[in-house]
């Protein structure tokens, strides 16, 4: 074959592996992350690493199975993480992509963005049709990276990944080379906000016990449509997964609302049917028992109101509550929503179909 060619964006580069690499591959792969996630030696020794730059990865180029390259600064020649295409399979143009990020490099988006470059070079210069993904259940950072990259995810396969002397369930995913791109921009920004009391932020899994007490209770279950019961499980796929999931398809954003002090989860706030064209969102919201009656929601419910405007551009936030859900309606008030009128059967709560009463806020209108 032709030697490994080097693929760069400009912010990323991917590069063959080199016998130099070995220290650097040692230090990331000894993480707690990485130990827990993949399926590297454990303890991770030197020798590993070198095995690793020195004969696996060029033999994954030579023999065609595969392209493992190496993640690192353009101008730097710092390691970032890792990226390959692994059991290739020439009959029916598929392969399987695997990744990791060195610690001191998470939460900037390098993972992503080597996802993307790898996965269009192996459309349009390997000539492949599929692409799959495959992690171990739980494993967030990897799925968020995945959904990032534009990979959907078709389902859980049993007992499908080795880990620890034994077998776990995965999940799985794929992009195909007939997949449109999704602009990077697509994606919603989520800054941390903060108001004079609270910290909006992006879901973490620590909030998940937090969340399942929350969303277990009655007066939480009355107003949205919930699983019933809920458990620990869906709290966890929550935060995990299905808080980040409207922010990767540009459709909207969800924060965790957390106390200043002391960081306590007190709520749930987001916007969702983001449509850019019209510039309008609808929020919606709840908040933990504990923390009700204190005007966080409010106070909230504004902070996101005003960030929608100044960086997104919207001109017009809804919100819609049923007819019989006070304290909601007390909220959007407060927060300076004008009542609009009732959407006949527009709802669904456990009940069955419920009326809503719609409110709107305009970029213009005063705040309360």
């Amino acid at each position: 074959m032709d030697p490994q060619p080097e693929l760069s964006d400009g912010r990323v580069l991917l590069r063959p592996w080199r016998p130099g690499d070995a220290a650097a591959v040692a230090a990331a792969c000894e993480d707690a992350a990485i130990q827990r996630w993949t399926s590297v030696p454990s303890p991770y020794r030197r020798s590993d690493a070198e095995a690793f730059v020195g004969e696996w990865a060029p033999q994954q180029w030579t023999s065609g199975r595969g392209a493992a390259y190496a993640v690192v600064q353009p101008d730097a020649d710092i390691l970032i993480g890792a990226v390959g295409l692994g059991r290739r399979d020439p009959v029916v143009r598929s392969a399987e992509i695997g990744y990791w990020t060195a610690p001191a490099a998470r939460g900037r988006g390098h993972t992503t963005a080597a996802v993307r470059l790898l996965t269009r070079f192996g459309f349009d210069t390997l000539g492949l049709a599929r692409i799959e993904w495959y992690a171990e259940v739980g494993n967030a950072a990897s799925r968020r990276v995945a959904a990032r990259a534009g990979f959907t995810v078709e389902g859980t396969l049993r007992a499908k990944l080795p880990h620890s002397g034994g077998l776990v369930d995965a999940w799985v995913g794929a992009r195909l080379a007939t997949d449109p791109d999704r602009p990077a921009e697509r994606e919603v920004p989520q800054p941390v906000l903060h108001t004079g009391r609270l910290t909006l932020r992006p879901f973490e899994p620590a909030d998940a016990p937090a969340v399942a007490a929350a969303c277990a209770d009655p007066g939480t279950q009355a107003w949205l449509p919930l699983p019933s019961p809920y458990t620990l499980g869906h709290a966890e796929q929550w935060v995990s997964v299905g808080a980040f999931a409207d922010r990767y398809a540009g459709t909207g954003v969800h924060y965790a609302v957390a106390e200043d002090l002391g960081g306590v989860l007190v709520g749930d706030i987001g916007l969702k049917r983001l449509d850019r064209a019209a510039a309008a969102a609808e929020v919606g919201y709840w908040t933990a028992p504990a923390a009700r009656g204190r005007g966080y929601m409010t106070e909230a419910v504004g902070a996101l109101c005003r960030w929608a405007y100044a960086e997104l551009g919207l001109r017009r936030v809804e919100l819609r509550a049923a007819p019989a859900n006070t304290a909601s309606r007390r909220v959007a008030a407060k927060a300076g929503f004008r009542m609009e009128g009732v959407l006949r059967a527009a709802g669904y709560l456990h009940t069955g179909p419920v009326d809503l009463v719609c409110y709107s806020r305009l970029v213009d209108d005063p705040p309360n």
